[in-house]
């Protein structure tokens, strides 16, 4: 397995705590994100209190049962 897989799945596929935890320590300070054009938070987000305010945050308090999961081709 790869290496970008492997960090995926650390960052998608455990508890929500995990997860956070996982991506926090991955990500660079001044990380820039962007959500697309016409999902619910679409837009950018510079660093890390941005992104986890605006896409994270939102995920976790604003849908019931949000969860990602990973599939292999």
């Amino acid at each position: 397995m790869t290496a970008n897989l492997e960090l995926i799945r650390r960052t998608y596929e455990g508890s929500s705590a995990e997860n956070g935890a996982n991506l926090l320590a991955v990500l660079s300070p001044d990380v820039e994100w962007t959500e697309a054009e016409g999902f619910p938070y679409a837009g950018s987000y510079v660093g890390v209190d941005a992104l986890m305010k605006g896409v994270f945050q939102r995920l976790a308090t604003e849908w019931e049962g949000y969860k990602a999961e990973l599939r292999e081709r």
